[in-house]
């Protein structure tokens, strides 16, 4: 979630003054099962692990083999001499340990969007790697300067899967060892579709269709009428709901797509009690009989807690750096701004917002009310 709010926020900053955004989201090929061993335990030492964890690591790595099974055929011994352990809680750390030393050798202070003095680069989590820069140049120097870093521990850049995007009109390629990366208008990083011009809208319609794909994977729980409205109602809650909701903390919505939401939800309680609309049951009555979670209840509750959450860090996070960043070098466009993450807050509670957020006792006293203002919209 911390990522996926930089880079909205990065996104919407970056189109409310102007400012040349360029980001390229890179994929490699089979990233946890190509990584070397020995740069593995290189790169450990290098970003100063503790030599006597390093060596707990090289004993359970070294010499380590597997056999497949087929039925009753088992295979021969296979030594393993590459990759992370697959369901390892510490794959994913080790595994970040590894980028951490690829990216010190990249010349990354060089490039990248200013935010208050400090060059913000790259954002990454585990695999999933965002380079940010300013110019589609800088773009294709940082690509190739981290496929030839990539290479020298094994992992092999699929370039393929790699895109970028940037939010100004351009003719300039980017070209990975003769290979030219394609160019998107939209990209989902973690599970969220991002687009330079309007995130929030392509998403919300995303996360409708994925809500109505798990009704349905569902349904014959949904719409039993046999089976207790307790556990429709449950499976409801934990399943569809949470499909819907996903990222809802990083969102700008609009009254517009706040009843795309709340239509939504209406259609598939009804279809949990076989009614129809020719029937003109009211949508209280109906949401009486399922007591199912109100989506849009739901999603302010999140970013309530999530807004609060960003205000009291002090870890010196792009979260928040990012949030309270006010570009300097550009312009801001002339006319009504189009919906920032914080309008609504600062609409309910004021500018000062964030201060109110550092005591936590007052900030959940204004949850129930911040709720209810969506509620009276729907």
């Amino acid at each position: 979630m911390d990522h996926l709010h930089a880079i909205n926020q990065l996104i919407e900053k970056a189109y409310e003054y102007q400012l040349d955004l360029c980001i390229g989201f890179i994929d490699y090929e089979k990233a946890f099962d190509s990584i070397e061993h020995r740069d593995l335990f290189k790169a450990l030492r290098e970003i100063g692990i503790n030599e006597g964890y390093v060596c707990i690591l090289e004993d359970i790595y070294t010499n380590a083999t597997s056999r497949i099974h087929l039925d009753k055929d088992v295979s021969q011994i296979v030594n393993i001499s590459r990759g992370v352990r697959q369901g390892d809680t510490l794959s994913p750390k080790v595994f970040t340990a590894a980028m951490e030393a690829i990216f010190k050798k990249l010349p990354l202070e060089e490039r990248g969007i200013n935010v208050d003095g400090e060059k913000l680069t790259d954002l990454r989590f585990a695999d999933d790697v965002a380079l940010i820069t300013s110019t589609v140049k800088d773009m294709e120097t940082q690509l190739n300067d981290l496929n030839k870093q990539s290479k020298k521990v094994g992992l092999k850049m699929h370039k393929g899967k790699t895109k970028y995007m940037t939010n100004f009109k351009t003719e300039e390629t980017i070209n990975i060892e003769d290979h030219e990366i394609e160019r998107v208008e939209e990209y989902k990083y973690l599970g969220q579709t991002l687009k330079m011009e309007d995130c929030t809208s392509e998403e919300v319609m995303r996360r409708i269709k994925s809500g109505w794909s798990c009704f349905g994977r569902h349904k014959d729980i949904l719409c039993n009428k046999n089976v207790p409205m307790s556990l429709r109602r449950k499976v409801y809650n934990q399943c569809v709901l949470p499909t819907m909701t996903y990222g809802s903390e990083t969102w700008s919505t609009t009254k517009h797509l706040e009843r795309k939401l709340h239509s939504a939800q209406r259609a598939m309680e009804r279809q949990m009690l076989q009614i129809s609309l020719r029937d003109k049951v009211r949508c209280t009555d109906i949401r009486h009989q399922t007591g199912v979670t109100d989506i849009l209840t739901k999603i302010k509750q999140l970013k309530w807690r999530w807004a609060g959450h960003v205000a009291r860090r002090n870890d010196n996070r792009w979260t928040k750096r990012l949030l309270e960043w006010q570009p300097r070098t550009g312009k801001r466009r002339r006319g009504r701004q189009k919906r920032r993450w914080r309008d609504d807050i600062t609409t309910f509670v004021g500018a000062t917002w964030a201060r109110l957020a550092v005591d936590r006792i007052a900030w959940k006293e204004h949850d129930e009310g911040y709720i209810q203002q969506w509620i009276d919209i729907a």
